[in-house]
């Protein structure tokens, strides 16, 4: 079987940072003291990547979502989870 990848869609970019760095696994497990400042893992996937594939998907443009503490930007633009 062959694929054309002119239909495989991307996947949307996260990117996930505490003080302007790279946010590890390792480091949010170890500093249950910043938990309150990130999205809960269901509401990462339910409100925020899941949505994004969708319209990756229905659009076929790239999507960036970036995540710091306390913020959350989809394509640059400021979110609230509701």
């Amino acid at each position: 079987m062959h694929l054309n990848y002119k239909t495989m869609y991307p996947l949307p970019t996260v990117i996930i940072t505490y003080q302007g760095k790279p946010l590890s696994d390792k480091y949010y497990n170890e500093h249950p003291e910043i938990h309150p400042m990130y999205p809960t893992k269901e509401e990462f996937m339910t409100k925020l990547y899941l949505p994004l594939l969708n319209k990756v998907q229905e659009t076929n443009t790239e999507q960036v979502l970036e995540i710091s503490e306390n913020s959350i930007k989809i394509n640059g633009v400021s979110q609230h989870l509701s």
